[in-house]
């Protein structure tokens, strides 16, 4: 039996996946997926003009040395967000500063693990420091918590 691929075939030939193929994927193979949809070239499009929605706002993110805080990262800066970001791996945070300068934006990475109280406190005053003002905080480093939230003393 020959047929023709449908919308939801997993075997499709236009370049798109069906639903089958959505539906049966790892989380990793789906988000691999996307993002190789979302940084193929369109031939039929020009890229449109880089929105500047956070021009002139100052962005504060913990957990921007790698994964979903890097993204945003680059993302806010990209937009025209002067960003403060942390995270421990010294290495990793200098590498996303470089490449936010790189592409033209602000970022400034500060060495703060959100653990540690005093180096969060740190990073909020260094970020208004250099930079006068605090319009967005993206608290995206993640802890493990093992019991009941409400059960965590404030130094823990």
């Amino acid at each position: 039996m020959n047929r023709e691929p449908t919308k939801s075939s997993p075997d499709r030939n236009d370049g798109k996946m069906g639903r089958r193929s959505l539906l049966g994927m790892t989380a990793a193979g789906l988000a691999g997926s996307l993002v190789a949809c979302a940084t193929a070239p369109n031939s039929s499009t020009t890229s449109p003009a880089p929105r500047r929605r956070f021009e002139g706002k100052v962005v504060l993110i913990t957990g921007a040395t790698s994964g979903i805080g890097r993204a945003a990262a680059l993302q806010f800066a990209a937009e025209g967000a002067k960003v403060s970001f942390c995270g421990r791996r010294e290495k990793l945070g200098q590498d996303a500063e470089n490449e936010i300068r790189s592409r033209g934006g602000e970022g400034f990475y500060i060495r703060a693990d959100v653990r540690n109280e005093s180096d969060v406190h740190a990073f909020v005053d260094q970020t208004v420091q250099k930079y006068g003002q605090l319009n967005v905080a993206f608290n995206n480093a993640g802890i493990t918590i093992e019991r009941p939230l409400h059960e965590y003393s404030s130094e823990e």
